[in-house]
């Protein structure tokens, strides 16, 4: 059964945050072909989530999915499910979560060009692209916006 919950990232145990790195590191390697490979730290994951509200998916006790969010832009930051459970709607309910909560609020996010299965899978949930920023090292992004 999928159980999601939210945290504020100072909430997280070490044991949890851990296990959110090594789950981002694992699907980034498999499913982002076109970036570098470098894994994220600890340090490195913390840094650039220290201020989002967490929200993660649980397969019975497994983490298989999560997204940050930046609750003063109304933000999605990091969105990631493992390889071995996309298309089974951990996605989509993670997705509703920040819907029903931002209820009536614009919801934006960054989707790399290269990404075309989240792009389809936002446009699907309502997102429209409303910019398109070309960057070095296939680093460019749609700014997605619902």
């Amino acid at each position: 059964m999928l159980n999601i919950k939210k945290y504020l990232f100072h909430d997280l145990k070490q044991q949890e945050l851990q296990e959110l790195v090594s789950l981002y590191n694992q699907i980034r390697k498999e499913t982002t072909t076109w970036l570098d490979k470098d894994e994220v730290t600890l340090e490195d994951f913390s840094d650039q989530v220290e201020v989002e509200t967490i929200y993660i998916a649980y397969e019975e006790e497994k983490m298989v999915g999560f997204l940050t969010f930046y609750v003063p832009d109304n933000f999605i930051h990091l969105f990631f499910v493992d390889a071995t459970s996309q298309g089974s709607g951990i996605g989509s309910k993670l997705l509703a979560e920040i819907v029903s909560d931002f209820e009536g609020e614009e919801i934006s996010l960054k989707c790399l060009i290269h990404n075309n299965a989240a792009i389809s899978f936002y446009e699907r949930k309502g997102f429209t692209i409303v910019e398109t920023h070309e960057l070095e090292k296939n680093q460019g992004y749609h700014l997605m916006k619902k």
